[in-house]
C-alpha cells in the first residue's frame, strides 16, 4: 500500500512540475552557438560539409545546441576568424593556418609540397592523428578548442594561357599560393608566388596579375575560376590545413553531458568527412558544371620521371629546411615529418 502511494505522489509532484498556472511547462531554449566561416551559401563545401557537420552537433545534443551560421565572412572576415573565436565574438569558426603564416608550424607539416597524399579524406585523418599524438602540435590551439582538423586539397596547379607540362614551363610564372611552405617551393621551382586572398583571385587572373593559381576543384568551382582557367596539371603540390573551432570560455561553460555528444561527432571520422567533401567529392560536381555551362578542361598529369624533377627541386629541399627550423626553435620536426609519412603510408 505504501509503494502505491509513493508513486502516485511521485506521478503527482511530475505532473506538477510540468505545469504551471494550467499550462505546459515550456522547454528548455537551446544553446545557441554562432559559426563564422567565408564560404558562400552557394557553395559545394559549404553544403556538403559544413552544414552536414553542423547538423551532427545539434543531433547528438539532441536539439540542446543550435549553431547560428554566419556564411561568407559576415560575421569574421577569414584572415580574423581565429581571433574572433578566440575572443568570443563568434562561437565557433572554420578557418585554416594559411591565413595566420607561422602560428602553426607543426600543423603545417601537412602542408609540406609533394606529400604523398592520396586523397582528401586520408589526409584529413593523418592531420587528426598528429593532433592527437603530440602534445606540440595540441599547444598550437592553446587558445582555443579544436573540435576538426582537416586537409584542404592536396592542390594542383590550374593557368590561364598555357599548359604547364616540365619545370622549364613552370619558371618565371605568377602563381597564387599559400603560405608557409609552399610559398618557399613556389620559389625554388622557379616562379613567382603571389599571396592573394581568395575573392580576389578571379580579378587576378582576369587581368594577369596571376598566370594561374594552385587551387583545388571546391574552389575553383564556388569562385567560378574555371570561366578564366584552360589547362589544368595534376602535380601534388602541396596541401592546406583547416579546422574547426571553438570559444575556449564558452566550451568550458557547456556541461559536460554536452562536450561529450559533441565531441562524439566531430572526432576522427569528422575530420575524413570534411577532407572527402572538400577534396574527394567534389571534383565530379566540378566537371559536370563545366559540361553544362560549355567549358573545356585541357588536362595533363605529370609522368613520375618529371615529377621527380619537381621533387628534387622544390620538395626535399623544402622539408630539410622546415625540419632545421622547427628543430632549432626546440620543436619535434623529424619526429613529426616520419609520423606523417607513416600515417600516409
Amino acid at each position: 500500500m505504501k509503494t502505491h502511494l509513493l508513486v502516485a505522489a511521485a506521478a503527482a509532484l511530475s505532473a506538477q512540475a510540468l505545469t504551471f498556472n494550467g499550462h505546459a511547462a515550456a522547454p528548455a531554449k537551446p544553446i545557441e552557438l554562432s559559426f563564422s566561416h567565408h564560404e558562400t551559401t552557394s557553395s559545394y563545401f559549404r553544403n556538403h560539409g559544413l552544414v552536414p557537420w553542423m547538423k551532427r552537433i545539434e543531433e547528438a545534443t539532441k536539439g540542446r545546441v543550435k549553431i547560428v551560421e554566419y556564411p561568407a565572412q559576415t560575421l569574421a572576415k577569414q584572415t580574423a576568424a581565429w581571433q574572433a573565436t578566440a575572443t568570443g565574438v563568434a562561437d565557433m569558426a572554420w578557418t585554416a593556418s594559411i591565413f595566420y603564416p607561422g602560428q602553426f608550424p607543426l600543423t603545417d607539416v601537412i602542408t609540406l609540397p609533394f606529400l604523398p597524399i592520396p586523397s582528401g579524406e586520408v589526409g584529413s585523418g593523418v592531420l587528426y592523428q598528429l593532433y592527437a599524438k603530440f602534445p606540440e602540435i595540441q599547444n598550437e590551439y592553446r587558445n582555443v578548442k579544436l573540435l576538426t582538423p582537416h586537409i584542404a586539397g592536396p592542390y594542383f596547379l590550374q593557368t590561364v594561357k598555357k599548359q604547364v607540362k616540365t619545370l622549364d614551363d613552370f619558371k618565371g610564372m605568377k602563381v597564387r599560393a599559400i603560405a608557409g611552405p609552399p610559398t618557399a617551393a613556389i620559389k625554388l621551382l622557379g616562379a613567382t608566388p603571389l599571396l592573394i586572398p581568395i575573392p580576389d583571385i578571379y580579378l587576378a587572373l582576369q587581368k594577369g596579375v596571376l598566370d594561374g593559381a594552385a587551387t583545388t576543384f571546391n574552389a575553383g568551382l564556388e569562385w567560378r575560376y574555371y570561366e578564366l582557367i584552360k589547362y589544368y596539371t595534376y602535380v601534388p603540390l602541396y596541401s592546406g590545413a583547416s579546422f574547426m573551432i571553438m570559444n575556449l570560455a564558452k566550451w568550458n561553460s557547456l556541461p559536460k553531458d554536452i562536450q561529450e555528444q559533441i565531441a562524439s561527432v566531430t572526432g576522427l571520422e569528422a575530420a575524413k568527412r570534411l577532407g572527402k567533401a572538400m577534396r574527394d567529392e567534389v571534383e565530379p560536381s566540378f566537371r559536370e558544371t563545366l559540361r553544362k555551362e560549355g567549358y573545356s578542361m585541357n588536362e595533363y598529369t605529370l609522368p613520375q620521371n618529371e615529377l621527380n624533377r619537381w621533387i628534387e627541386a622544390g620538395g626535399k629541399p623544402i622539408w630539410d629546411s622546415y625540419i632545421k627550423q622547427l628543430e632549432a626553435k626546440g620543436l619535434p620536426g623529424q619526429k613529426v615529418l616520419d609520423e606523417t609519412l607513416r600515417l600516409l603510408k
